[in-house]
C-alpha cells in the first residue's frame, strides 16, 4: 500500500506545486492511520491516501488546493463528500494529533540551534536559507 500513497503523493504534489513538507506530513498521517487499521480493502487505499494528502495541505500550505481539486486528480474515483468524511475519520483515528516531527521540521530546529549566537533569540530562525535548502534536498 505504501507504494501506491507514494505514487498518488508525488503525483498531486508535483500537479500542486505542495511544500516538500505537505508530502512528509500526508506520509505521516498515512503511516499512522494504516497502523490503526485492519482489513482494508484496497480500493480505499486512495481515498486514505488523497485525504491525507488533503489534511497535510491543508495544516502545511498556505493556500491549499480545495477539496475538488483533489477529488478531481484521482479521476473522479474518490467523491468530494468520501474525502471530507475520511478526512474526519483519519484525524479521529490519529486523536487529532497532526503535528508530528518530520525530517524538515527537525532541520529547522538544528540549523537555528547550530547558527544561534549568545545575543540572538532563538525563536527567530536565522541561518542561511540556501545552506537549508541544500541539506533538505
Amino acid at each position: 500500500y505504501l507504494t501506491a500513497f507514494v505514487f498518488l503523493a508525488l503525483e498531486v504534489s508535483e500537479v500542486y506545486k505542495l511544500h516538500r513538507e505537505t508530502y512528509h506530513l500526508a506520509q505521516d498521517y498515512f503511516d499512522r492511520f494504516m497502523a490503526t487499521q485492519t482489513n482494508v480493502f484496497k480500493s480505499t487505499l486512495q481515498l486514505i491516501g488523497i485525504s491525507c494528502l488533503f489534511i497535510a495541505a491543508k495544516v502545511e500550505e498556505m493556500y491549499p488546493p480545495k477539496v475538488h481539486q483533489f477529488a478531481y486528480v484521482t479521476d473522479e474515483a474518490c467523491t468530494e463528500d468520501e474525502i471530507l468524511s475520511m478526512e474526519v475519520i483519519i484525524m479521529k483515528e490519529l486523536k487529532w494529533s497532526l503535528s508530528p516531527q518530520t525530517p524538515v521540521s527537525w532541520l529547522n530546529v538544528y540549523m537555528q540551534v547550530a547558527y544561534l549566537k549568545e545575543s540572538d533569540q532563538l525563536l527567530i530562525p536565522k541561518y542561511p536559507q540556501a545552506t537549508f535548502t541544500h541539506i533538505a534536498e
